[in-house]
């Protein structure tokens, strides 16, 4: 069974409420100016989203799926300057409430940091609140 992969250009990138990394606004090929997303599928699921700055690569999106094939870690990766990446910046956590399959809460934790934002959703998938809340070992309270 063979894989095919399939490259889009787009101007933003999200999470849909449903799980799925999602590309706002295509677009032909990367930006001459500016940032823009190339989302790489590999059959339907997304494997990764490369982040350009005027037409460089300068970061990457790896995303990790529940068995229902939804987002529930979301990575971004920068260079390391020594050829290689490195995890950076931040690192979103999804949840799902479990009768309707819409996100019900997101955490974006940044690497090394005591404190980590916090969005509630309602059932309909409406954000209702956001907080910072407390990094202790690694674990989010």
């Amino acid at each position: 069974m063979s894989t095919s992969h399939k490259k889009e250009w787009y101007k933003d990138l999200d999470i849909s409420l449903e799980g799925r990394p999602v590309g706002i606004d295509q677009v032909d090929d990367a930006l001459p100016i500016g940032v823009c997303y190339c989302i790489i599928s590999n059959d339907i699921t997304v494997e990764r989203v490369d982040v350009y700055k005027d037409c460089q690569k300068i970061h990457y999106k790896k995303f990790c799926y529940d068995d229902l094939g939804r987002v529930i870690e979301n990575a971004m990766y920068s260079p390391d300057g020594n050829g290689g990446w490195h995890i950076i910046d931040d690192i979103w956590y999804y949840e799902y409430d479990p009768e309707t399959g819409l996100r019900s809460k997101k955490t974006m934790k940044m690497l090394g940091a005591s404190t980590a934002q916090e969005v509630l959703y309602d059932k309909d998938g409406l954000r209702i609140s956001e907080r910072t809340i407390f990094v202790v070992s690694g674990k989010i309270y």
